[in-house]
């Protein structure tokens, strides 16, 4: 959280599930702290499972608190034979394109949401850990 609190346009922030132990009205208050970090100019790269987390960010979207083109979801599933990941936008309501097909809280489909500098290109592309 002090990460966040602190956050400059410099700032790279890796978090991982940081919904850890939160009420799912927690969790999207925590979505709340980590866009208002985003909104400073800092990247954060946050792996989470949960959807309020995501639906939080969804909000901040559709508030302009976040620019669509600043936020990047990615969906990462598995079912031991191989892994996928999809990448949906997020539109000025806060849609996104398309949800995974898992369930977020099954365990088998994890979210990763990546929030760029604010300049709309999305510093690495690429998942920096395996377990996103």
């Amino acid at each position: 959280m002090v990460a966040c609190l602190t956050a400059t346009p410099e700032s790279l922030i890796l978090l991982e599930n940081p919904e850890a132990h939160l009420h799912p009205k927690g969790q999207s208050r925590m979505a709340a702290l980590l866009s208002a970090a985003a909104a400073t100019g800092a990247q954060l790269i946050v792996e989470t499972h949960r959807d309020h987390v995501l639906n939080g960010v969804r909000i901040a979207v559709k508030q302009g608190a976040l620019q669509p083109q600043d936020t990047v979801v990615h969906y990462f599933s598995g079912n031991g034979a191989g892994a996928e990941f999809v990448t949906p936008r997020i539109d000025r309501d806060g849609m996104l394109e398309q949800w995974p097909r898992a369930s977020s809280t099954s365990g088998r489909t994890r979210s990763t949401s990546c929030w760029t500098d604010g300049t709309g290109r999305h510093r690495g592309r690429k998942a920096c850990h395996c377990c996103f």
